[in-house]
């Protein structure tokens, strides 16, 4: 998942209020080399009351100082009818990322940029799991994935490769992602320590290797598990890695005397081998295979 960070802009006439919010912003969000890390952006919807001129000087002082901060070129996001009014259509900020805000409309405007970079085509928009009162903003991008990922690593930015749409209406996100697959396999029990299946029989406390059947694909480089525990004898937790390592963050969690089932997503190490590892009361295990 990329991640990003934006300002809303508060123009004000005093000297230095530019650079000001721009250091401030810059500040709160930290360093922003860091992979995964889209460019900042300066959210400018509102002029507080400057001229047209005043309020582009106000604008080009930001961002430079914005760009001078952090090592990256910001990104701006604006609509359509506050740009041609309060910023009297200027062309002066066509090198920085445009992220446009635009609804009701099959296209996207570009306000004289040689394209969009981000394109918010919905503010009514819904999310499996974002609960809101009257929908949810929901943006497209431009490009591929492998242009996502160079914008969100490098901060680099070039001429959009791809504007693939969804089997919907609505624009979509380029499923063109480039050397990397998933392979869905027939669901296969792998272990079960009730039976022995997988080579532990009984209760399982600590660490347990999990050897992946020969159907998985050689180049692998992650599979995707269902993890359950069977009659724990007191609450805990299980955590799937690639053999010989321990994660941070569990995959199921477990009460006493309940049984449960969760989703465990994990890379392989290079014989396919993985560890599940329990830590509180001991349970039996069982786990199967979704795909790879």
């Amino acid at each position: 998942m990329c991640r990003g960070s934006d300002h809303f802009a508060r123009p004000r006439t005093p000297p230095g209020s530019a650079a000001g919010q721009a250091n401030y912003f810059a500040n709160t969000i930290g360093p922003q080399q860091v992979a995964g890390t889209l460019p900042p952006i300066l959210d400018l919807e509102q002029s507080g009351g400057l001229s047209t001129a005043q309020l582009v000087a106000w604008t080009r002082e930001f961002l430079t100082t914005l760009q001078s901060a952090t090592g990256r070129l910001p990104m701006l996001y604006t609509y359509p009818s506050f740009w041609r009014n309060a910023m009297g259509g200027s062309t002066d900020f066509t090198t920085y990322p445009l992220w446009i805000a635009s609804y009701g409309s099959s296209t996207a405007p570009t306000l004289g940029w040689p394209h969009w970079t981000f394109w918010q085509y919905t503010s009514s928009g819904t999310v499996d799991g974002i609960a809101t009162t009257g929908g949810t903003d929901i943006s497209v991008f431009n490009g591929t994935a492998l242009d996502l990922s160079a914008l969100a690593v490098a901060g680099t930015w070039g001429p959009a490769t791809s504007t693939a749409s969804d089997a919907s209406s609505n624009p979509g996100v380029s499923r063109n992602v480039v050397n990397s697959r998933f392979v869905a396999l027939p669901a296969q029990r792998l272990v079960d320590t009730r039976t022995g299946q997988g080579g532990t029989t009984g209760s399982v406390s600590g660490t347990m290797t999990v050897q992946l059947p020969s159907t998985v694909p050689t180049d692998a480089t992650g599979v995707v598990l269902d993890v359950s525990a069977v009659d724990p004898k007191y609450s805990g937790w299980i955590r799937v890695a690639p053999s010989g390592q321990t994660p941070t963050t569990t995959a199921l969690n477990y009460a006493t005397a309940k049984g449960m089932t969760g989703l465990g997503v994990t890379a392989t190490d290079s014989q396919g081998k993985g560890d599940d590892t329990t830590n509180g009361g001991a349970t039996d295990i069982g786990g199967g295979r979704n795909g790879d």
